[in-house]
C-alpha cells in the first residue's frame, strides 16, 4: 500500500488511492461520515493527479468551516469539485463508473486504519514523497470553486 505525502503547501496531508476496489457505495458514504472532517473518502476515476486531490481536501475543509453548505457529507462536496458538478445529483451521476478510491487524511494511521476497515490486503506499508508540478488540473478545480462561490 502506497500512502502519498505532499510537499508545500500540501505537507501535512496524506493520501492513498485504492485501484480497482469493488466497494458498496453505501458502505463508502458511511464510513466517510464516521472520519469526517479529518479524512475524506470518496471515488475517484483512474486518471486523477494526487496534486488535485490535496487541493480538494483543503478547499473542502476550508468550505466545512468557513462556509454553511447543505452537504453533511464532506467526501460528497469533494466529489463536486472533482466532478466540476454544480449539483450533487450530477457529481454522484458523472461518479457512477469510478472504481478507484481515494483517502486522504492529516495522518497516515488513519488511512491504515479505514484500509482494515475495508478489508483491504496491507502487506506492506510505502510511503512516497510528491511534488505537485502540474498546475493545470488545479488551476480548473480553482476556478470551478471561485465561480462557484460567485468570486
Amino acid at each position: 500500500m502506497i500512502i502519498i505525502n505532499f510537499s508545500f503547501p500540501f505537507e501535512k496531508i496524506y493520501l492513498s488511492i485504492f485501484n480497482n476496489l469493488m466497494f458498496d457505495k453505501k458502505f463508502i458514504a458511511r464510513l466517510s461520515k464516521k472520519y469526517q472532517p479529518e479524512t475524506l473518502i470518496f471515488s475517484v476515476p483512474n486518471q486523477v493527479e494526487p496534486c488535485s486531490l490535496a487541493l480538494i481536501y483543503s478547499y473542502v475543509i476550508e468550505d466545512s468551516t468557513a462556509l454553511n453548505h447543505k452537504v453533511s457529507n464532506l467526501s460528497l462536496r469533494a466529489l463536486t469539485y472533482l466532478t466540476r458538478s454544480k449539483q450533487l445529483y450530477e457529481a454522484i451521476n458523472k461518479s457512477q463508473n469510478y472504481n478507484n478510491l481515494a483517502i486522504i487524511a492529516t495522518n497516515k494511521e488513519t488511512i491504515i486504519k479505514i484500509a482494515k476497515e475495508i478489508n483491504y490486503n496491507i502487506d506492506n506499508v510505502v510511503e512516497e514523497s510528491y511534488i505537485c508540478n502540474d498546475l493545470n488540473e488545479m488551476n480548473q478545480i480553482t476556478t470551478f470553486r471561485l465561480n462557484s462561490l460567485n468570486l
